[in-house]
């Protein structure tokens, strides 16, 4: 499973913040298999930090995306494991007001009555962010679709 989540997580690259000098691309990945199996969040600022939190994610042997971390930090959330499909993590805006910093995060949850897959799931997301102050905060929501 290690190396599809890893093969999934390539996929979902695209832009969050800015490319790296070397021509990296940004990182904004999410889905719903992870190595990581408890509700977690993240701000992750170092490429040693991230390199470790990857090996939990997807795999000791799976390759870590390039980040460019004199530039940008990675909000990492989990939602842990859940029972079914349905569920999903977003990663919203990064809110600035004086001298808090909030990253707003939506844990998307199936509504009432929802069909979903009958599989144990472990959704995620992860995005490069410009830099953030050391005392950001992530604020997660929880939104029952409908």
């Amino acid at each position: 499973m290690p190396v599809l989540v890893a093969a999934a997580s390539a996929v979902l690259l695209a832009a969050a913040c800015s490319a790296s000098p070397d021509g990296n691309p940004p990182l904004d990945l999410s889905g719903g298999n992870s190595g990581v199996r408890v509700q977690r969040s993240a701000i992750v600022r170092d490429a040693a930090a991230f390199a470790a939190l990857w090996r939990q994610h997807a795999g000791p042997t799976a390759a870590c995306p390039k980040v460019d971390f004199k530039a940008c930090d990675v909000v990492a959330v989990f939602a842990g494991s859940r029972r079914t499909g349905g569920f999903a993590v977003r990663i919203g805006e990064v809110r600035r007001s004086g001298k808090a910093t909030v990253v707003a995060v939506d844990l998307l949850k199936p509504g009432r009555g929802a069909i979903v897959a009958q599989a144990f799931t472990q959704p995620f997301a992860m995005k490069s962010v410009p830099k953030l102050p050391a005392d950001a905060r992530i604020e997660l929501k929880e939104i029952e679709r409908t």
